[in-house]
């Protein structure tokens, strides 16, 4: 017998906490231009959250959208990806309510992560990445040194 899928609920429970009006948006923001592979800005954020939220690779996301309809390329998502930027930034603000947040400069909220990277047979840590987030304007913070 098959199991019921615990995320198809989630995801309802998710679109709950969208502003009323985030499909439109998809097309103000031009995120999503016309329905061809993906066919709705639903479907669009469902990408996203399979990407971010799920963090399935490139070729995943590609093979979850095959399931449902026909084939999409890694590239094709990437592209995909890359437009949902200003779509998505404009849902967090709106969501969180940054949108009515005055910075004054005094305080910031920045989000820091640091990660190693190890190559294969190496012995100890070959690179590391540093990334900083403001989460005011949900950008990336950089600091040279």
């Amino acid at each position: 017998m098959k199991q019921p899928q615990l995320t198809d609920t989630l995801f309802d429970d998710f679109l709950q906490e969208l502003p009323a009006d985030f499909q439109e948006q998809a097309y103000e923001l031009q995120a999503f231009a016309r329905a061809r592979k993906i066919r709705s800005p639903l479907q669009l954020l469902q990408l996203v959250l399979l990407y971010c939220g799920l963090d399935l690779s490139l070729l995943s996301c590609a093979g979850e959208i095959a399931k449902l309809q026909s084939y999409l390329s890694d590239t094709a998502v990437t592209k995909r990806l890359a437009a949902c930027v200003a779509w998505i930034k404009s849902l967090l603000k709106r969501v969180f309510g940054l949108d009515k947040q005055i910075n004054n400069g005094s305080l910031n909220f920045i989000v820091i992560d640091g990660s190693t990277v190890q190559e294969p047979g190496a012995n100890e840590t070959t690179y590391r990445l540093h990334v900083a987030i403001d989460l005011m304007s949900l950008t990336r913070q950089r600091h040279d040194r």
